[in-house]
């Protein structure tokens, strides 16, 4: 089975791919006649027009360059879980461990509606944890730290 090689016309190689594949680019758009396909196998290059059985004879096709999905920069999810993570240590100093909290808390947020919900609800919970233990640190240090100068 022969193994092909695509160059496009801006000049990016794709490949090793089947001839299957090279079909279902071709009716995708995404493989013009134009383009430079090399066979693996014999090393011939040639345009992929002289692919035999690739195109339909008569048949035009207008190359359509393949765009890669952007990330979401929106989606806080993995952000919001490595910052809970750092806020369960955080919290032992109450002036790092409010902001560690609250930034959880938002960043878990501002991404419960997007891919990484769960790991965003992980985040909103243990930014909770970390803001309220923070809380109670800073009143229990306050306390101890008041009743030591009496």
């Amino acid at each position: 089975m022969s193994q092909y090689t695509v160059t496009t016309p801006e000049g990016r190689r794709f490949g090793p791919t089947d001839f299957q594949t090279l079909s279902q680019w071709a009716r995708e758009g995404r493989l013009a006649p134009g383009m430079m396909v090399e066979d693996l196998l014999s090393g011939q290059s040639m345009t992929a027009s002289a692919v035999p059985g690739l195109f339909a004879q008569g048949s035009e096709v207008t190359y359509a360059p393949y765009a890669r999905p952007v990330p979401s920069v929106r989606d806080h999810g993995l952000a919001a879980l490595i910052v809970g993570l750092v806020g369960v240590v955080a919290w032992c100093l109450p002036i790092a461990g409010l902001p560690v909290g609250i930034t959880a808390i938002i960043l878990g947020a501002r991404s419960l509606k997007g891919e990484d919900r769960t790991k965003a609800l992980i985040g909103i919970v243990l930014g909770t944890l970390c803001l309220l233990l923070s809380i109670a640190n800073a009143i229990l240090g306050a306390f101890l730290w008041q009743s030591l100068n009496r």
